[in-house]
Formats: structure tokens, sequence, C-alpha cells
């Protein structure tokens, strides 16, 4: 179960990130 939610959070951030850094934060909200 914890490992689960790490790799959760730890998923989340990297999409977060990746959005952000490559400025596509528009397209990621529209797939989310």
């Amino acid at each position: 179960m914890v490992i689960l939610n790490y790799t959760k959070e730890y998923i989340s951030t990297i999409l977060y990130s990746l959005c952000s850094h490559i400025d596509v934060v528009r397209e990621c909200v529209v797939k989310l």
C-alpha cells in the first residue's frame, strides 16, 4: 500500500514537472 501511494505521488510529480518544463500545461490539463 505504502509503495503504491509513493509511486502515484512520484509519477504525478514527474508528469507535472514534465508538463511545466515543456510548457504544454494546457495539453496536460486537457488529458486529465
